[in-house]
Formats: structure tokens, C-alpha cells, sequence
């Protein structure tokens, strides 16, 4: 799940997002028509029964399915099943003396009765068809990138990945590959048999029942027996090979896990989804539910459409969960493993009844990775990892406020967005903040033991909080989940003595409402310190606080546990305060934050980011190195020797690399001789992030030895340090074929916006005077108009291909000036002209 981005790219993101951002609220404005209502239930879909062969040369799925249906309450004479682009062949039913017909349009199956049916009333209905997902005409969005629900892909030669099939059906599209009631207030039971060729693996949910195999054809049946909702219905078909694993639970019961990925990947699969059976224990132990299924597969596919789906029992991620041992030193993946695998208690053990109570799934599961951070990993960390929650939300909200809970949207997947994801999470902090761990985790233990294998809506949720606290929490949800926008705040020490201040809130009216706010506070005293709770329930309050004995600063909302903007007035000495005494590391690096902007005016600041590389969390070390203005320490021999076995020691690699950044500083000011071969040395270090500091730094000094160390690494997976090959080889005098092979080959890979990085330094290479091979050319202009073609609607894509194109066009106007150029190559060079004037035209017009 994307985060963060390197500064390249969060600055093109800038230049075009602002181009498509008054569309999108126009786009909001529109949808005030548009309510989306849970789906009425006129039947009930009991069962189904599946059948099924795969066709991977045309990429179709042969199908028979039986569903058990019965009407839900009142008395029905048709039926509507959803069943996108299927060729239906058969329709019949299982009970003699039901007579029916049935007309489809493509998307809908509709069944007419010739009796009407009471809910008393049970039948089932059997179809013979064939999916088509390569007919599907589906809409996207930005977290879930494709809607054919079946994805047959290909075997990459380049690469040596396999052929297989997977499946995505959040948010419509199982109807893609089976005849069902799509919508997610559906619960039901199935039983899945797949035949395929017996070199394949395959994974559905629920226990695997059966397996036989008749000369090259395997027969697998698959038995989900707990009632779950079709968007979480899975299959996967390919040549994978497992790593097993085990978690017992509580009652002794062995619950079997898998982790399956290419068998190149093998080696490391296992470190990558170690924690699995320890986040088994926690997460059961914590919401005081059992996880509640009979196994758990993880698997890594290639092309998928999001970063991971959590599928009932078998969870499916994205290709970035592919890395060796030594991309794990660098960044574990806990998050993304820890989020699927909460939405087995919420999203699939209870259901949001539409799509407009998404939070009910996503917002858990991402307050599901603070929760595993703080368990595994300190309190520390998990407040850093809920801070990038809070920019990303709020990186959102600038182009538009919305509520959590929202009943006008356009399609499905627009909820999808880091309202449902990042401020859910943070929403769900501050309300635990707020009632106390202990009202907290059993209020989530009576919601789950309440709607268990059912749906629930988000008043369903906040039943569940008052009955556990006698508390009436309609403020707090009205506030937090069915309103928008979040408190701008601006707070003023006002101080009447050493032992009297007075707090002096206001909220702005950029909020679309003034929010009541309980806020902790820590009153720290010559003594020590005190913690209050305030209440601001009003657009300007003062508090009074007093003290025995002197006041030396105040901490307002440690831990930053609000979700708000605040402008804090505090003088540089409380801040520095703060940074020295802050127990909590997420409130020495707000001070930080405001002591790096007091560089200019304040003298003792660098004295205070000398301090901050010793402290003891790593995000807070690695923004000293990174931020602070140490220019008049270049010449301090021991002030580089400090950097220099920072570089060296530091546990954490992210800090080391800062550290060799720092060097290539010094170096840019007062020349650090040993700089060449202290970057080659780094070369060796375990870190590939690390490394791709050194390469850099080697790369500003010497370009051609870089280039060299860069040659093994070629086929790195690695961001960061491709992203240095890409940069060393785009300022480098080479110009082979192996290069462009390299280029592509991350373009084509690369998750989401990470593609503008490689474009741009692509687009560098392309312009190089030596760059005149007419194959090569013409290969790569190939490639980018395929590329856009497939991408068009993309702002980035549009952007960056576009740059390609301008400088294509640069190396075949000096192609046409060179005589020795025949004929047909003349031709063929006005032609890709003619065409790529017209593309950076459609770019400039669209863009």
C-alpha cells in the first residue's frame, strides 16, 4: 500500500493533481442525486455449487453453477441475478414442478416464474455458462485499478513468471466468472470444484475436501461452509508451490496456513509472512473473537489490480511483496499483511451492508496496522505509521471533504479513498482515546459476537459502543462519521504567572462545522508533570490551568491522537522543551518539525538537531540528518567523523543512508577527499536502501565508476535503488540496449505513480547525442505509445509520455539531418513524427 513517494514524484504529482482537482469536487457536487441504498433483499442466496474448467488460451471460464435460493420475506414471481458478460447456454432448475423462463441482457439473468414463491419456498436453479472477462466493460477507480473479477496472465519470458488465474470480485465483479446476487449484504455458503492441468496449484476458500487427478487433469473441491459475502468468493490457478506454516489456537485446534508465490521467490516468501501466526494470536487475543475461519492462504500474483484483496481465507497481494532477504532490511510488510488479515473479523466476519458503511471494513482494517505496530513493534513506531494516515488524509481533503458514512457517490469504488482508509483509522484512535482501552476492545467484541457471519451498518457500531458505556455517542458519530471535514484549531499560551496559564483555543470556520473536542493535555512542572482532560465543545474557549508550582511547557494532545489541524503558539524555548522532555517520540518530532523552521532566527536550533541524532527513534534521527542546517559544522572534523559512523552503525538503515546524503552535502561545500572510496565501501552494506545512497553519492563524483557498481544490480526489484540506477544511468555517456531493456522493464512493473520516476529519467537517456540507433529509437517509441494507449486516462501517464514523445522527436529530427539515411528509415521517421505531433497535442489539450 503506497505511502509515500519519493520527492520526484510527490512534485509531477503536484503539477497535474492540480489540473483534475476541480473536476473531481464538480464531480461531487453532481452525485447529490445519486443515493445509494443498501440493496433489497427479495431473495436469499442459501448456496451454490460450482463447477469449473479454465480455458487459458482464450482466456474463458466453462461453468455450471447450482444456487440454492429461497425468497427472503415477502412473496416473489421473478428473480434478478447478476452475471456480467456470460454467455448463458442453459438455464434449468432441480425441482420438477417449478416452471420458469428467463431473459438476459448481458449483465443481468432475470428468472420469471410461472407460480409465486413464498419465503417458505426453497429451489435451485442451475446454469451452464461461460465467463468473459476479457468482455468486460467495467468501472475503476484508484484503488481498485480493473473490473474483469478473472485475470488470466500470461507467462512473462522476460521475467520467468508463470502462467496463472486469479480472481478479484470487491466491489462487482465475482459476477464476472459466476451467476450471483453481487452485493454485499449477501451471505452465503458455497462448494467449488476446479479442474486444471495437474502441474497447477490451486486456492479457493474455505477447506479443500478433495483432490484427484485423472491422467494430466487435477479435480480440486473446495468447501466454504461459513456464510460470507460473493465479493469475497477467490480462485487461483497456477504452477505456485507453498510454504507451509501453522497456527494453533487457543482450543488446540492446528489452523494450516500457506504462503505461495513463483517459486523464485520461494526462498524469502517465508520471512516475508513470518508474523502471520503471532498477528493469528494477537488480533484473536485482543478482540476477544477467535479467528474464526479453518485456514488462511497469502498469496503474491502478478498484475494485480490493487495492493491486496482480503478474500476469506485466502488473501491475495500485489507483486511488491516479491523481494529477497536483503530488500527486507530495508522494509517489512507487516502492514499490508496485518490489514488484510484484520478484515477476516471486519469486512468479513461482519460485512458492511453496502458500500456506503465501507468504513465498518477498511477503516478497521487500517486501525488494524497501528494495532499489530504497537503490539510488535512499540507504541513509537505505531504512532508514526497513524501520522502518515493523518498526511494522507489530508492530502485528500484539500480536493475535497467528505463524509466516512456516504449514501451520494457515483460508482462503488469512488468510496475507496483515504477518507474509508486513513481518517477511519484515525477516526477509531481518537475514539478509543477518548472511552479507554478496556470500553474500547469490548465494545469490539460485543459488535463481532453480535453480527457475526451477518452485515451490519455503521448505527450498528455505535449501538454496540453505548451499550458497552451507558455513554450516548450520536455526538461523536454525527461528528466523526456522517459529517465532513476535521477541526482547524489555533491554540495561544497565554501565561498570567509561572503558575498560571491560560489556553486559548479557537476553531476557524474552514471546518464545515465546529467539532466538540475532548483533549488530553500534560502539564509539565518543575515538579514533573500532570495530565487533564479539556473539552472544547465551542468555536473559542479558554482554559485556565493552574499549578503548585512553575509551569515549563504544555503538551497538548500527546501522542497526537486528534484529527486536526492546530496552529500551536508556542515560544522556541517550549518547543525545545518539549523536544528534550517528550516521553513520546511522535511529540519530540513535532517539535522538531518547529525547530528546523526556527533554523534562520534561533542559535541553540542546530544545538537541538545536534541532540536529535541520539535519539532513540530512528524517523527522528533520519529527519535531523536530513533537515537540518549543518553547513557550519562542515569543517569540524569530529562533526563529520560523527556522520561518518552514523553512516557506518546506525541500526537502522534508513538513517545510515541519510547519513552518506549528509556526506554528499559536506562534499558540496568543503571538499571530503575520502568521500570516493567511503561510497564504494557503502557499496558493501547489507542495505540495498543504503546502497543506493552510495551509488548516488558515488555518482556525483564519478560517474563511470558509479555506473560500474550499478551494472550487478540491473534487475534489482529494489525502489529505491533502481530509482539510483535509473538516475546514474540517464546521466551517464552508455547508451546499450540493456539499458532501455532496464527502463521498460520498471515502467512496466512499477506500482501505481512509482512509473513517473522511471519516465523521467528514461526521458533523460533518450536525449543523449549518442542515442541515434533508428531500431532503438523506434523500439522505444513503440513502447511509450503503447504504453499511453493503455494508460491514457491517467493525468501522470499523459504527462510523462508526453515528455518521452517531445524528446523522440528531438532524436529524429537529427536522424533526418544525417544523408546517409535512406528512403524506406525517412519514411518511417515522418511517419512516428507525423504521430507523436499529434500525441503531445492530445496531451497538451487534455492535460
Amino acid at each position: 500500500m503506497l505511502r509515500s513517494f519519493p520527492l520526484l514524484i510527490f512534485l509531477l504529482f503536484l503539477v497535474f493533481s492540480c489540473t483534475t482537482s476541480k473536476e473531481i469536487i464538480q464531480s461531487s457536487t453532481d452525485q447529490l442525486s445519486i443515493y445509494q441504498s443498501s440493496k433489497t433483499k427479495s431473495y436469499d442466496l442459501l448456496h451454490m455449487d460450482l463447477d469449473l474448467n479454465m480455458n487459458e488460451k482464450v482466456k474463458t471460464l466453462t461453468g455450471t453453477a447450482i444456487l440454492k435460493i429461497k425468497p427472503y420475506f415477502y412473496a416473489i414471481d421473478s428473480l434478478v441475478l447478476d452475471a456480467q458478460y456470460m454467455d448463458i447456454f442453459n438455464v434449468s432448475t432441480l425441482d420438477s414442478a417449478l416452471r420458469f423462463s428467463y431473459e438476459y441482457d448481458s449483465t443481468r439473468l432475470t428468472v420469471y416464474f410461472n407460480q409465486t414463491l413464498t419465503r417458505t419456498d426453497t429451489f435451485q436453479l442451475k446454469i451452464i455458462y461461460q465467463a468473459n472477462p476479457e468482455k468486460v466493460k467495467g468501472v475503476t477507480g484508484e484503488a481498485i485499478t480493473d473490473a474483469k473479477g478473472l485475470y488470466f496472465i500470461d507467462a512473462d519470458s522476460t521475467s520467468g513468471s508463470p502462467a496463472h488465474i486469479w480472481t478479484q470480485g470487491e466491489t462487482k465483479s465475482s459476477s464476472c466468472w459466476f451467476p450471483t446476487n453481487d452485493v454485499p449484504n449477501e451471505k452465503l455458503t458455497h462448494q467449488i470444484t476446479i479442474h486444471t492441468d495437474t502441474s497447477n496449484t490451486t486456492v479457493s476458500n474455505g477447506r479443500l475436501i478433495s483432490s484427484t487427478t485423472d491422467d494430466a487433469t487435477k479435480t480440486d473441491i473446495w468447501l466454504q461452509d461459513q456464510a460470507h459475502s460473493p465479493y469475497l468468493v477467490m480462485l487461483f490457478v497456477g504452477p505456485f508451490n507453498a510454504v507451509n506454516d501453522i497456527w494453533i489456537n487457543t482450543t488446540g485446534d492446528t489452523i494450516p496456513l500457506q504462503y505461495l508465490t513463483e517459486d523464485k521467490w520461494r526462498p524469502s516468501n517465508y520471512e516475508v509472512f513470518k508474523h502471520t501466526p503471532e498477528m493469528l494470536s494477537f488480533f484473536s487475543e485482543k478482540m476477544a473473537y477467535e479467528y474464526p475461519w479453518p485456514k488462511y492462504d497469502q498469496i503474491v500474483v502478478s498484475d494485480f489490480v490493487s495492493g491486496a484483496m482480503e478474500n476469506t481465507t485466502a488473501s491475495v497481494f500485489y507483486d511488491g511483496l516479491n523481494v529477497t532477504d536483503k530488500d527486507l532490511l530495508d522494509k517489512h510488510h507487516d502492514d499490508i499483511i496485518a490489514h488484510e488479515l484484520f478484515h477476516h473479523w471486519f469486512g468479513n466476519l461482519v460485512t458492511c451492508e453496502s458500500w456506503s458503511n465501507l468504513p465498518l471494513n477498511e477503516s478497521f482494517a487500517t486501525y488494524g496496522e497501528y494495532l499489530w505496530f504497537e503490539h510488535k513493534y512499540g507504541r513509537d513506531e505505531a504512532d508514526w505509521h497513524l501520522q502518515f494516515d493523518l498526511w494522507n488524509y489530508l492530502e485528500e481533503a484539500v480536493t475535497g471533504e467528505k463524509e466516512l458514512i456516504r449514501f451520494y457517490y457515483e460508482e462503488r469504488d469512488d468510496m475507496f479513498d483515504a477518507h474509508s482508509y486513513q481518517k477511519g483509522g484515525r477516526v477509531l484512535h481518537l475514539l478509543r482515546s477518548i472511552i479507554g482501552d478496556e470500553a474500547f476492545f469490548k465494545s469490539l467484541k460485543l459488535y463481532l459476537h453480535k453480527y457475526e457471519f451477518g452485515t451490519a451498518e455503521i448505527h450498528d457500531l455505535r449501538m454496540a459502543f453505548e451499550e458497552v458505556t451507558g455513554q450516548d455517542l450520536n455526538w461523536f458519530f454525527n461528528q466523526w462519521f456522517m459529517s465532513k471535514g476535521h477541526p482547524h484549531v489555533s491554540l495561544n499560551y497565554e501565561k498570567q504567572n509561572h503558575k498560571h496559564w491560560d489556553l486559548n483555543f479557537s476553531q476557524s470556520a474552514e471546518s464545515s462545522l465546529f467539532f466538540t473536542l475532548p483533549i488530553d493535555i500534560e502539564v509539565h512542572t518543575l515538579l514533573g508533570k500532570e495530565t487533564k482532560r479539556l473539552h472544547l465543545d465551542s468555536n473559542h474557549l479558554i482554559f485556565s490551568i493552574k499549578s503548585d508550582t512553575i509551569i515549563t511547557w504544555i503538551n497538548i494532545d500527546p501522542g497526537k491522537q486528534q484529527l486536526w489541524q492546530i496552529k500551536e503558539h508556542k515560544t522556541f524555548e517550549e518547543w525545545k522543551l518539549q523536544y528534550q522532555s517528550a516521553d513520546l517520540a511522535i511529540d519530540r518530532y513535532w517539535a522538531l518539525e518547529q525547530i528546523d523552521a526556527a533554523q534562520a532566527s534561533e542559535v541553540d536550533a542546530i544545538n537541538v538537531m545536534l541532540l536529535a541524532l541520539e535519539d532513540d527513534f530512528h524517523v527522528n534521527r533520519k529527519y535531523a540528518l536530513s533537515n537540518a542546517n549543518f553547513n557550519s559544522k562542515y569543517e569540524d572534523a569530529e562533526f563529520v567523523e560523527k556522520i561518518k559512523s552514523i553512516a557506518l552503525n546506525d541500526p537502522n538503515s534508513a538513517v545510515r543512508s541519510a547519513a552518506i546524503d549528509r556526506l554528499v552535502k559536506v562534499n558540496s561545500l568543503i571538499k571530503y577527499p575520502e568521500l570516493e572510496t567511503f561510497a564504494i565501501d557503502k557499496m558493501k552494506d547489507s542495505s540495498y536502501l543504503v546502497k543506493s545512497s552510495a551509488l548516488n553519492c558515488l555518482g556525483r563524483i564519478n560517474n563511470v565508476e558509479a555506473l560500474k557498481y550499478a551494472e550487478p544490480h540491473l534487475k534489482t526489484n529494489h525502489v529505491e535503488l533502481s530509482f539510483a540506477l535509473a538516475n546514474i544511468i540517464a546521466k551517464s555517456k552508455a547508451t546499450d540496449t540493456k539499458y532501455v531493456d532496464f527502463y521498460i522493464h520498471h515502467i512496466n512493473n512499477a506500482y501505481k505513480y512509482y512509473s513517473i520516476s522511471y519516465f523521467y529519467y528514461f526521458s533523460q537517456f533518450i536525449r543523449k547525442p549518442a542515442f541515434q540507433n533508428l531500431v532503438e529509437l523506434n523500439r522505444v517509441f513503440d513502447f511509450v505509445l503503447d504504453y499511453q494507449n493503455k494508460n491514457y486516462e491517467s493525468a501522470y501517464t499523459r504527462y510523462m509520455t508526453g515528455q518521452m514523445m517531445t524528446g523522440l522527436k528531438q532524436q529524429y529530427d537529427l536522424l533526418l539531418k544525417d544523408l546517409s539515411i535512406n528512403d524506406a528509415d525517412r519514411s518511417s521517421i515522418n511517419t512516428n513524427l507525423n504521430k507523436i505531433e499529434a500525441v503531445i497535442k492530445a496531451v497538451k489539450k487534455r492535460t
